[in-house]
């Protein structure tokens, strides 16, 4: 759990060539953010529950959740 935000660069760089993040500092990082949130929140489930499906599904439908509400650039890169 302790890795997460070493990754919120390069998330939010992976992220920022695909959607409109803005410019906003403290905003344009927040999606890398919750994406952390959703693999911590899956990987406890999963250390709990013993549920690889179980994990495989949460990390999905979590994914599916934060790009879901994030804008498409128009013009792909």
């Amino acid at each position: 759990l302790d890795w997460g935000q070493d990754l919120i660069g390069p998330i939010t760089e992976f992220l920022a060539a695909r959607f409109n993040l803005g410019s906003n500092p403290s905003t344009r990082e927040l999606p890398a953010q919750l994406v952390i949130q959703v693999c911590r929140h899956a990987y406890l489930h999963w250390v709990a529950d013993g549920d690889f499906a179980g994990l495989r599904a949460a990390l999905r439908v979590g994914m599916q959740m934060v790009v879901g509400a994030l804008p498409i650039l128009s013009k792909q890169v």
